[in-house]
């Protein structure tokens, strides 16, 4: 067994950040983070970033009051989804909102955490050029490991299609 390998096996992840969006790709990547969770009885951190970034096209103050308002109607639905996993579970469990881009709001979690589990859609060539990648941004940057779980959506819909 080398260096790498013995470092491992006596890593302990006491405190599992899961981003969340509510989205399938994000329930995907928190069922695996709360079997992890549940295997190393780790705390469990649910976080959801509101991405104002994504809204500011619009001009108003009343419009960016609503958007606001929905995005905490769905931020609460996603988190609660985090909490009764972790509940079900037996894990203690806390739950965060953040404003702002959300790849920089989730490394600035993961400073207090040991490991990131997110999703990914798999998205490739011009629409991942375009779009950007949250996901690729945490890895890129964040000093803890990332586990990253890739939905079955995309694979779904090639076959629907």
């Amino acid at each position: 067994m080398n260096d790498i390998d013995t470092d491992l096996s006596q890593r302990q992840f006491d405190r599992v950040l899961i981003p969340t969006d509510g989205s399938h790709t994000s329930q995907v990547a928190l069922e695996t983070g709360i079997e992890m969770a549940r295997l190393m009885d780790s705390e469990v951190t649910g976080l959801y970033v509101m991405d104002n970034s994504a809204y500011a096209a619009f001009p108003g103050e009343l419009e960016w009051d609503a958007i606001k308002d929905m995005l905490a109607q769905e931020s609460e639905a996603a988190l609660d989804e985090v909490e009764t996993a972790c509940e079900d579970h037996g894990l203690a469990c806390s739950v965060l909102v953040r404003e702002g881009h959300p790849a920089d709001e989730i490394l600035s979690t993961a400073e207090d955490h040991d490991l990131i589990v997110m999703g990914t859609h798999g998205r490739s060539g011009l629409e991942h050029l375009l779009l950007g990648s949250v996901t690729e941004k945490v890895i890129r940057h964040a000093e803890s490991p990332v586990l990253v779980v890739r939905s079955d959506e995309d694979e779904q819909g090639e076959d629907e299609g």
